[in-house]
């Protein structure tokens, strides 16, 4: 769900309702400081989630489970 993907790193609007944009936008004009926050935070957690390190330890522990998988099943 986009709310759990944005979690702080920005905000999320109804795209069928342009007065949300449009309060979002308003509120970043009067607080700039805002955009560096949500910068900050995006970078955070592309870094935590998403990077190599990251995706190369999900992906090991994906493939040793399907060994895992592979060798309950030869027993049967």
């Amino acid at each position: 769900d986009l709310p759990d993907i944005v979690q702080g790193a920005g905000a999320v609007f109804d795209p069928r309702n342009p007065h949300d944009l449009a309060q979002i936008l308003n509120n970043l004009w009067s607080n700039p400081s805002q955009i560096e926050v949500w910068s900050r935070e995006a970078r955070r957690r592309c870094v935590e989630l998403y990077s190599a390190e990251t995706m190369t330890r999900n992906l090991m522990d994906i493939v040793s489970g399907l060994g895992d998988v592979n060798s309950r099943s030869a027993y049967r």
